[in-house]
């Protein structure tokens, strides 16, 4: 199994596959304006992991990320892929998508954005973060890359 496949098994399996059915790639840039602040919690979130804080991306991370994987595993396994990707080139704002139901979620307020990146070792990749509101606050909840 490769880092990636452990990656995606790791991150909220259902999560993921509920967000690849819920929010298809359309090639909308951005959907509505209440969005804005979980896109900017997101893009936050993104720089800590291209400076490589990961413990610190963990840290700030939801609850149901921080009980999926230990901060030792996401470490492990974020730091594995995006060494080999390489530094960000450019990111943009590809999809971002507001739902209150999720398939093995419970009901909640969730927005699934995804990014079309650029990196140094890999012209283009689509990453996907998962967002859930917690205490008023928009967390991630889920991050997979492909």
């Amino acid at each position: 199994m490769n880092q990636i496949s452990i990656l995606f098994a790791a991150l909220l399996c259902n999560l993921f596959l509920a967000a690849a059915t819920a929010a298809h790639v359309t090639g909308t840039a951005h959907t509505h304006h209440k969005n804005q602040e979980g896109i900017d919690t997101a893009g936050l979130w993104l720089k800590l992991v291209d400076e490589e804080k990961y413990n610190a991306s963990w840290q700030t991370a939801a609850r149901v990320f921080k009980d999926a994987v230990t901060s030792g595993q996401w470490v492990k396994t974020v730091s594995g892929i995006r060494s080999a990707m390489g530094p960000v080139i450019e990111r943009r704002l590809f999809h971002d998508r507001f739902t209150t139901a999720l398939p093995g979620m419970p009901d909640g307020e969730y927005i699934i954005i995804r990014f079309v990146t650029g990196f140094k070792n890999k012209q283009s990749a689509v990453e996907t973060v998962s967002l859930v509101k917690e205490n008023d606050t928009w967390k991630v909840a889920g991050y997979f890359i492909k």
